[in-house]
């Protein structure tokens, strides 16, 4: 029988995912970057796409932790916290909410393509998401993103 793996064996690794924002807090759930796997599959599968599109919105939450004080290149919670200004994240949050609510609900209006729904969103800068840009069939509209 194997050695038993300590706590922080177990759940180390996850806390650092956690510290680094690898995985974002979005509610009740922690949401991920889509990595280039699961980008390729949405570029396969339509039925998927709006929701590796919405995890990427979401993941950019990530930027209001960081612009608040959050250190994802911290060790531990301490020092990761040790800047970061609840107050000002639960405002700057609420306005990020708002306005991106607002840019993917005049997206779908306008049926904007996934390239102009990213620039809006701040979201050019992530190569992974550019992989979606262009990839809606003739004939098919763009599905209303929710966050």
């Amino acid at each position: 029988m194997e050695d038993a793996k300590s706590a922080e064996d177990i759940i180390g690794p996850w806390i650092a995912k956690l510290l680094a924002l690898e995985w974002v807090p979005f509610g009740d759930e922690l949401v991920t970057e889509p990595d280039r796997d699961e980008t390729e599959g949405a570029r396969r599968n339509m039925d998927i796409l709006p929701q590796i599109q919405e995890r990427f919105v979401r993941f950019n939450l990530r930027e209001v932790y960081i612009a608040c004080g959050w250190d994802t290149t911290a060790k531990d919670l301490d020092c990761a916290k040790k800047n970061f200004n609840g107050e000002e994240f639960e405002v700057r949050k609420k306005d990020w909410m708002e306005r991106t609510q607002a840019i993917l609900d005049q997206a779908y209006q306008e049926q904007w393509n996934w390239s102009r729904i990213r620039r809006k969103l701040g979201l050019a800068k992530n190569g992974t998401s550019s992989m979606l840009d262009g990839w809606l069939p003739e004939r098919q509209d763009m599905r209303h993103l929710l966050l």
